[in-house]
Formats: C-alpha cells, sequence, structure tokens
C-alpha cells in the first residue's frame, strides 16, 4: 500500500508524509461498528438529530449573536426553499434528509465528509447533483501548488486502478469545468486537520479496541475457532537423521520437518485446527517441555474492564449512559433525564449540528447560486430534541387532561 501511495503521490490517511500508513482509517471504521459502546453513541446522536424533520429559518450570521428579534419565515417562502431542495438529485442516498444523516454518521466514524458537487444544464434545464463519497474512496494527492485535489476509486491496488482509473477532482474552492459540467469536491474535516480529520471519539480508541477484543476472545473460547491453551517445545531434527527425509508417505504430503508436521496437523494452520503451539530447541538440548494457558474466565475481571471501557468511551463522545438507555427511566427520574437531554441539546447536539449544517448550507447556497435562485436570505435548521419531547409531552397531557410534572420534585402536580 505504501510503495502504491507513493507512486501515485496520494497522500495516506495517517499522515501528512508519504511514507505514512493508510490502515488507520480502517481502524476508525471497525472500531465505530463493532465496538458496542461506541456505535450505540453514534447511533443514539443519529437518532436525535434526524428523528424530527426540519425547520426553514432565515438565514443568521453562523458565528456573532446580535440578538434581533428571529424574522418569521412565511409559507410560500418555506416551500420554495423545500422546493429547490427536493430538485437536486441525490444519487444512492436518496433524499437530502438520508444525505445529511449518512454525512454525520461518516464524520462520527473517521471525522470526514465529502460530497461531489455537480452542476450541468441540458438546454434551459439546470440540473445538480449532491455525491456523497466515503471517505475510504477519496484520497488527497499531493501537488506542486496550492490548489488541493483529490483522487477517487472503489479500491486502492494496481490491477484495479490499472483496468478502472481513477477520478481527479479539485476541491472547494477550486472547481473544474469540462463539456459544460461544473465539478468540485467540498471537504469538511471534523478536527480542522489540513489533509484528514479524525473521528470526535479518538480518545477512546484503544478502550474501543479493548471493548471489541474482549468480546472477541470470549466468542472464541466457545466457538471452534483457534485459542491457543498448550504451548509445547520439542527437540529439532537432527540435520544428519530426519526420519521424514524417508518417509515416503510425509513427503508426499510436502511435510519438511517435524515441526511443520505438527503444525500443518494440529494447530492452527491446519484446516481442523487444535489449540496449541508448538516450538523446537536445538537437537540433543533438552527434554520436552509442556505448558498450559488457562482461559481467562473471570467474570469480575471482564465486567471491571468493561465499564471503564464504556464509561471512557462515553466520555470521549461526550454523551451519557442515561441517554443511551443505560440507566432505567422511571416516574421518579424523568427529570434527571430531561436536565441531561436539555444540557446535551445545548453543548454536543448543537456543536455538531452546527458543523454538519455549515457543511450542507455551503452545498446549497452554491448550488442555488448556480440555478440563479434567491434564497441567501433563508436556510435549514434541526429541530431540538429537548424541546421535541416537550412539545410531545404537552400534546398527551392536553389529550388525557394530566397535569405536568413538576421539574424539583419530578411527581404529578
Amino acid at each position: 500500500i505504501i510503495d502504491f501511495f507513493n507512486k501515485k503521490k496520494l497522500v495516506p490517511y495517517a499522515g501528512t508524509v508519504e511514507k505514512s500508513g493508510d490502515n488507520l482509517l480502517e481502524f476508525y471504521n471497525d472500531m465505530a461498528e463493532f465496538s458496542p459502546t461506541s456505535s450505540s453513541c453514534i447511533a443514539s446522536k443519529k437518532a436525535m438529530f434526524f428523528a424530527n424533520k426540519m425547520n426553514v429559518v432565515k438565514a443568521s450570521d453562523s458565528t456573532f449573536e446580535f440578538e434581533e428579534e428571529q424574522e418569521e419565515v412565511s409559507i410560500k417562502e418555506k416551500k420554495k426553499y423545500a422546493e429547490f431542495i427536493d430538485s437536486i438529485n441525490y444519487g444512492r442516498d436518496g433524499s437530502f434528509r438520508n444525505l445529511s444523516s449518512n454525512c454525520y454518521n461518516e464524520a462520527e466514524k473517521n471525522g470526514n465528509m465529502w460530497v461531489e458537487l455537480e452542476m450541468f444544464m441540458v438546454g434551459k434545464d439546470r440540473y445538480i447533483n449532491f455525491k456523497r463519497h466515503e471517505t475510504k474512496n477519496v484520497r488527497f494527492r499531493f501537488t506542486k501548488s496550492k490548489d488541493r485535489q483529490v483522487e477517487i476509486s472503489w479500491k486502492w491496488d494496481q490491477e484495479y486502478i490499472t483496468a478502472n482509473p481513477t477520478r481527479v477532482l479539485p476541491v472547494y474552492p477550486n472547481a473544474s469545468i469540462k463539456r459544460g459540467v461544473f465539478r468540485t469536491m467540498v471537504h469538511e474535516s471534523m478536527t480542522g486537520n489540513y489533509w484528514y480529520g479524525r473521528p470526535p471519539s479518538k480518545g477512546s480508541l484503544l478502550h474501543q479496541y479493548s471493548e471489541y477484543q474482549n468480546i472477541f476472545y470470549l466468542c472464541r473460547q466457545v466457538s471452534k475457532d483457534f485459542l491457543s491453551k498448550v504451548i509445547m517445545e520439542v527437540e529439532d531434527d537432527a540435520p544428519t537423521n530426519n526420519r521424514l527425509v524417508d518417509n515416503k508417505r510425509d513427503q508426499k504430503a510436502g511435510y519438511k520437518s517435524t515441526l511443520d508436521r505438527f503444525e500443518k496437523r494440529f494447530t492452527n494452520a491446519s484446516k481442523n485446527p487444535s489449540t496449541f503451539i508448538l516450538m523446537t530447541r536445538p537437537v540433543n538440548s533438552k527434554p520436552m517441555f509442556v505448558h498450559e494457558i488457562a482461559s481467562n474466565t473471570n467474570e469480575r475481571f471482564y465486567e471491571k474492564v468493561g465499564k471503564i471501557n464504556e464509561t471512557k468511551i462515553i466520555q470521549s463522545h461526550n454523551w451519557s449512559n442515561r441517554l443511551l438507555g443505560g440507566d432505567a427511566v422511571s416516574l421518579f427520574s424523568t427529570g434527571v433525564y430531561m436536565d441531561e437531554l436539555k444540557v446535551k441539546d445545548v453543548t454536543t447536539n448543537l456543536y455538531y449540528q452546527n458543523k454538519l449544517h455549515g457543511f450542507l448550507d455551503k452545498l446549497i447556497n452554491l448550488a442555488a447560486s448556480w440555478a440563479n435562485e434567491d434564497l441567501e436570505d433563508l436556510t435549514f435548521s434541526f429541530q431540538s430534541p429537548y424541546v421535541n419531547v416537550l412539545k410531545n409531552e404537552k400534546l398527551v397531557y392536553d389529550k388525557y387532561g394530566i397535569e405536568p410534572i413538576d421539574d424539583e420534585t419530578n411527581l404529578v402536580r
């Protein structure tokens, strides 16, 4: 991989020099999927962000708060904005909502969001495509100029690329226009890195790996997979007196030595692996040595390590065990849950919603400007999960005539 990247002058995911590795990306992606706690945090935040419909609001300064009264958007303006959003082709994502959700998912997994903006005309009709790409299919190029470029490919090996050449795209604010088609790649790094971003939960990466490995270890103990339990050390074959030299059956089987024969018949190198590790020592040195490795079945050990891993992973996601459903919510703890949701709604949720909004709003403004649509005063916004919980509670209270729960005592008034 490194030699291939050097030859192609591509920037590996792990660093900023040609000799950096590229496997870190796959590791991040795997942990986001196979670490139970990390994948639960991502799914929980994602559900809160995208469970509700989006609003159309007046655009405001993304950095400064001027304490001005928010101007209402008319139904006509909202429909005009929505119609333009629906007129865009989102490829395999199918809709703006799915594009938003999948971009966020990619950002949580490895810290990057990529959308290719493609615009062209057929006659008087204008067409706009938003093509989302996964980080595993996009690599920056080393170029002499400051204008950044990326290459896109489904696979990164010489055989595949020889048969399927990569596509090269300029990175926004640069663009290419070929045969009347405008193209640019819009990229967002969640951590502000010049090349590739890193996932927000990177601080708990080793805890995620530990969580995954512990589960994998226990699964292998109860399955037929190889898990070493016995180490055997035996005397090696004599250089001038190897019984396998004259053993036609072993020669026909392809065995080269006693160690090779045992390894291919009994260890994890065989078709039916056993729980052995076999080693040899020089001939006439010492008698055979056998040592049994007891499996770690200490329940308290796994519970303690599992709890530590879970806590560190949730902390790195800046999330909450209660919001993951880890602490049962009852009548007497509803207020605690709501207080926690309120805090996360104006901190973690708001931060990542603003990141995602800025990225997508940039795409929409570029497309609207090219299409001559007067939408610069409008934008979309995510609905607050906390506010929606309050709205739903009020609907239930009004429908069934129930008095609201007191915030301080958590008891029905």
